[in-house]
């Protein structure tokens, strides 16, 4: 009875492990008026997990123009999940624009900004 319930137990597993998605996260930056596209292999769809615009690194999209200046604000930014989800999910490749027009705010006013988009690809 023990090895009948142990080879349930190990098929059943087999077969949860074989529905779970195990999917690899990708990142992409993207600086301020930049656009870049996300894209999925053949057969895949983009899921966004989470998107950020604004700035929370000094080290990230730096303007050398402003370098130096103490005044930049790395306590600014926009939760852009809604935004990318509505543009991208379910589709296999997706431009993805970091500029205020098209994340519909502008969360830094005066500061470079990026967009920080983390997604994986559905099969």
């Amino acid at each position: 009875m023990a090895v009948n319930f142990l080879s349930v137990l190990l098929l059943s597993t087999l077969v949860l492990l074989t529905l779970v998605d195990f999917a690899k996260s990708e990142s992409k930056t993207i600086c301020e008026n930049g656009q870049e596209a996300i894209q999925c292999p053949k057969n895949g769809a983009i899921d966004i997990l989470d998107g950020t615009y604004g700035r929370q690194s000094t080290a990230i999209c730096v303007n050398p123009s402003l370098s130096g200046l103490a005044h930049i604000n790395t306590n600014c930014n926009f939760d852009a999940t809604n935004v990318l989800k509505g543009a991208c999910n379910g589709k296999d490749i997706c431009i993805v624009k970091a500029n205020n027009n098209w994340i519909g705010q502008d969360p830094c006013w005066g500061q470079v900004k990026y967009l920080t988009v983390h997604y994986i690809c559905r099969h």
